[in-house]
């Protein structure tokens, strides 16, 4: 699997404990850089106003609109307010339907985890 960031979680990722900063930041150090594109910024607009979020959820629709426009499958948060949220899915797959754009699947990273039988 591969595996991609955008420019938004090195900056969020930077935050916090320099010690846990830099571990986090070592750990997605040979992960690929995803790019800005007008359409990105295009649909995060729409995430915002469909979503109805506020000003500080304005990086969650990057994060959305990123794996959206470059067809990325899953997208992982801790954000379950914004992002990562049963109720918030078929919303943000209508607006990706709508506006003709993968709808990756999102989820925390416990969902990912592999469970190893004993």
């Amino acid at each position: 699997m591969d595996e991609y960031v955008s420019e938004f979680v090195f900056a969020e990722i930077s935050k916090g404990r320099p010690q846990q900063a830099e571990a986090r930041l070592k750990a997605i150090a040979d992960f690929s850089v995803l790019p800005m594109t007008d359409d990105i910024q295009k649909l995060a607009a729409i995430y915002v106003r469909k979503l109805a979020l506020p000003k500080e959820g304005e990086v969650d629709a990057l994060h959305l609109a990123m794996a959206a426009v470059h067809e990325i499958d899953f997208l992982i948060s801790w954000n379950c307010k914004h992002i990562a949220n049963a109720f918030k899915y078929p919303l943000i797959r209508r607006i990706n339907v709508s506006a003709g754009y993968h709808s990756p699947t999102i989820c925390t990273p416990l969902e990912l985890m592999e469970v190893q039988d004993a």
